[in-house]
């Protein structure tokens, strides 16, 4: 069993029942709830007050994490396409795939921003691959 409070911040707080804790003057009681019945601390950050005692995952903050997500692992192979792109040039080797690569990766966020709106519970959020409808010539690693 854990205890709910939100915050000034209306952040939720979890906090064990067992702890002799006493919550800062400017957290709210929430309720109580089973451990069962707290969402996955993934999304932690997108929990909220469901207005019954309990948490849930407030999907528009869950999208946008999964987006922020994806957004740096896109950030991070680009960086990588960068540095093959310059190997290329250097050798004087075809730098075609490796541009072709880039606009791909500039490009899909808007598709992943598309496809998240459609998504409606945490599970599929967190199931949805943003790199699925993108096939890269090279191999960036």
């Amino acid at each position: 069993m854990k205890r709910i409070y939100k915050d000034s911040e209306d952040n939720i707080r979890v906090v064990s029942i067992k702890t002799s804790f006493t919550p800062p003057e400017d957290w709210t009681f929430v309720g109580d709830v089973e451990n069962e019945d707290i969402p996955t601390n993934k999304y932690k950050n997108c929990w909220v007050d469901n207005g019954s005692g309990g948490i849930k995952i407030d999907l528009p903050k869950a999208r946008v994490q999964k987006e922020n997500e994806i957004r740096t692992e896109r950030d991070r192979i680009l960086k990588l396409t960068d540095n093959a792109f310059l190997i290329a040039l250097s050798k004087a080797e075809a730098t075609t795939n490796i541009e072709a690569d880039k606009v791909l990766l500039r490009d899909m966020m808007a598709d992943v921003t598309t496809d998240l709106s459609s998504k409606i519970a945490a599970t599929t959020i967190d199931a949805y691959d943003g790199f699925a409808a993108v096939t890269l010539a090279g191999t960036y690693e």
